[in-house]
């Protein structure tokens, strides 16, 4: 028997095109870790522009890149002690562009977690959910409590 449920709901697509969580641990890194994901939390394998250079990297089959800073001043795309500018990631056809402007009193990153939108230029998207369930109980992980009235559960009747 299966333990899991899965909802899917139609949604309008209001959604951001790239979502983006930033660490900085150190104020100078040596490399930045970058992972992609897609809006059902799924690795996805983008090709990855930096600062409109031409050069692209590829993830691994996690959806992880690790580069080096210096590798990327040696490349000439991005000037020594430079940040980051912009991103372009490309995957299945379409273009997400990440401008860092946003992030430029930031430190450098360590870590970029890219989430992109698979459903951009489609009217609707459709979130999908899944939930652990054990006998009569459904454990959630992504709602509020005042939403559902009780801890993190929800009960058969």
């Amino acid at each position: 028997m299966n333990n899991n449920l899965t909802l899917i709901r139609k949604k309008l697509n209001d959604i951001d095109s790239v979502d983006i969580s930033y660490t900085c641990w150190k104020d100078n890194p040596d490399s930045l870790l970058i992972t992609f994901s897609d809006l059902y939390k799924n690795a996805i394998n983008p090709k990855l522009f930096i600062n409109y250079s031409k050069t692209y990297f590829t993830t691994d089959t996690f959806g992880h890149i690790e580069l080096s800073y210096k590798d990327l001043e040696r490349k000439s795309i991005i000037e020594p002690n430079e940040k980051i500018k912009s991103f372009r990631m490309v995957y299945n056809g379409k273009n997400y562009l990440q401008n860092m402007f946003y992030y430029k009193d930031s430190r450098k990153p360590d870590r970029l977690d890219f989430r992109l939108n698979q459903f951009i230029g489609e009217k609707y998207a459709m979130l999908k959910r899944e939930y652990l369930m054990r006998n009569d109980t459904i454990y959630l992980n992504d709602m509020e409590r005042k939403s559902i009235g009780s801890d993190d559960k929800l009960f058969k009747r």
